[in-house]
């Protein structure tokens, strides 16, 4: 396949692949794109190498200066999106009219006996999140000892954490984690949430 890179905005979709976690069907979906554009552009530009090695938290001096100052980047981004779909998590769950819905929503079908099963594990998981994401905004100019301290005092990473969250967004009715990043996406940019992102060939 194709596709000349100055047709899309590669900022916005590399943010986006961020965002997603290297999903390009989210992608595609968020920025309104063809998956199969953001696999090419993703390949073209190593995308999948770079956030594998930026998401990491080991081995920070066996980085150049330069690639630690993306990968505090990165890192920043990612937690900036943990931090919003964990919010947006929250508020919906705070929202339910009843401790019965909430009893509900949080108790999804079992796949092994069909029936609603009451998932303790999203509750721990929102609160593990919630403590990791405070300590990487909170900590405030990273050096490499603060990213070790991150990665040594955390059980959940990053990149897990921002996964788990999503899962958790698209587990409750009427809360979609692609809507939800599309949205803070859309914020970042500066731009209305269903708008022109600037992906379109004129």
């Amino acid at each position: 396949m194709t596709i000349s890179k100055e047709r899309y905005d590669l900022a916005a979709t590399f943010l986006a692949y961020l965002a997603f976690l290297g999903n390009t069907t989210k992608v595609g979906i968020a920025l309104d794109i063809p998956p199969e554009v953001v696999e090419v552009l993703a390949a073209k530009e190593s995308w999948e190498h770079k956030l594998k090695a930026y998401m990491s938290f080991r081995h920070t001096e066996a980085l150049s200066p330069t690639d630690r100052a993306l990968r505090r980047v990165v890192i920043d981004i990612q937690a900036r999106m943990l931090h919003e779909v964990h919010g947006r998590v929250l508020d919906h769950l705070h929202r339910a009219p009843d401790d019965r819905t909430l009893l509900a929503w949080l108790s999804p079908r079992s796949p092994k006996s069909n029936r609603p099963q009451f998932r303790m594990r999203t509750l721990l998981d929102l609160t593990r999140t919630l403590l990791l994401v405070t300590r990487i905004l909170d900590r405030g100019e990273p050096t490499p000892e603060s990213e070790d301290q991150v990665e040594h005092s955390d059980h959940l990473s990053l990149t897990e954490a921002l996964q788990r969250a999503m899962d958790a967004a698209d587990g409750l009715p009427g809360l979609d984690s692609v809507a939800v990043a599309k949205e803070s996406l859309a914020k970042w940019q500066g731009t209305p949430e269903d708008g022109e992102t600037g992906n379109e060939a004129t």
